[in-house]
């Protein structure tokens, strides 16, 4: 994962990805640490894949990070992070909890986009959401690991020769 170029790191993760199992999820999320974008990204969409609960303290960190920012172009990186967070958000509600405060407090750094992605995907963590929060329903869940995932199954049928 250390690699220099970022063609070769995100190859070595979606690698990873398309083994399967969870057994690389610590690998996977110590590449959210490393200073690319584009190796964040497949991480991220990797631990969507195939990541454990393990990986939660990593993720929240970068949805701690990237919440005040505005990335504002092509990926929502909120998205992806939120999107494994639900994922895990049964085995760990204190992070879902924690992840929605975060979301809630930085709310108006959102695009309009993905305010009405987290609303009509997760409004668990919209400041829209009340009450306690509940884990996102199966159908729910598989609906969004569909739309991250769709486009990484897409950018390897164009790998394949």
């Amino acid at each position: 994962m250390t690699h220099k170029e970022p063609a070769v790191r995100g190859a070595s993760l979606a690698a990873l990805a398309l083994r399967g199992d969870a057994s690389c999820t610590t690998r996977l999320a110590d590449a959210l640490t490393i200073r690319s974008e584009h190796t964040q990204e497949i991480a991220l969409k990797a631990l969507v894949a195939v990541g454990d609960a393990r990986a939660v303290p990593a993720v929240l960190r970068r949805l701690e990070l990237d919440s005040p920012r505005d990335r504002g172009y092509f990926v929502s990186f909120i998205k992806l992070e939120l999107g494994y967070l639900a994922l895990h958000a049964a085995e760990r509600p204190d992070a879902w909890t924690t992840a929605r405060a975060i979301t809630t407090k930085h709310w108006r750094r959102r695009t309009d986009p993905e305010q009405q992605w987290i609303r009509t995907y997760l409004p668990q963590v919209s400041p829209d959401g009340e009450g306690e929060i509940a884990s996102p329903s199966p159908e729910t869940m598989a609906e969004i690991r569909e739309l991250i995932l769709s486009p990484l199954r897409d950018d390897v049928e164009t790998w394949r020769p």
